[in-house]
């Protein structure tokens, strides 16, 4: 009983040192950088005298996330000149043949779910099973818009 108390003391004060220290190197000034000799970058208060050190400028403001985990943002396209923007552009005859498939495969959507009853999918454990009456309503919905989107007068 005596090993357990005195290991929970030990494990109490490596904590407590811990979180003194990491309180402490959010106040440090200065910061240095370098390879260790496995390759492994190091960051530190103290340089050490063997290395060639670099000191990381501080950083002042909010932390940001990772760009890998940061939502993705639309691209924003400049604002065209007012005569530009009344006047469409012109399809070309390879986009008029992706708008024709679109239509197309939009319209083939659409009167599937029209005509069936009960209409079949493949969920995400590789089962086939029904859609609901809601599933199927947005669906149509769905399909309705895209058939209206593709198959205009270009």
């Amino acid at each position: 009983m005596l090993e357990i108390s005195s290991h929970k003391r030990t494990v109490a004060a490596a904590l407590s040192l811990a979180a003194a220290l990491g309180s402490s190197a959010l106040h440090a000034d200065t910061v240095y950088q370098w390879k260790d000799e496995q390759g492994r970058t190091v960051f530190s208060q103290r340089a050490p005298a063997d290395s060639k050190a670099v000191k990381v400028p501080k950083k002042i403001g909010k932390p940001t996330a990772p760009a890998s985990l940061q939502p993705p943002v639309a691209p924003t396209r400049p604002a065209a000149p007012p005569a530009q923007a009344s006047a469409p552009r012109p399809l070309s005859d390879e986009d008029k043949a992706k708008l024709a498939r679109s239509c197309e495969q939009a319209r083939t959507a659409l009167r599937v779910m029209q005509e069936h009853g009960r209409s079949p999918y493949i969920n995400e454990q590789g089962q086939r099973v029904y859609m609901s009456p809601e599933m199927k309503a947005e669906r149509t919905a769905d399909a309705e818009r895209k058939a209206a989107e593709y198959c205009r007068e270009p």
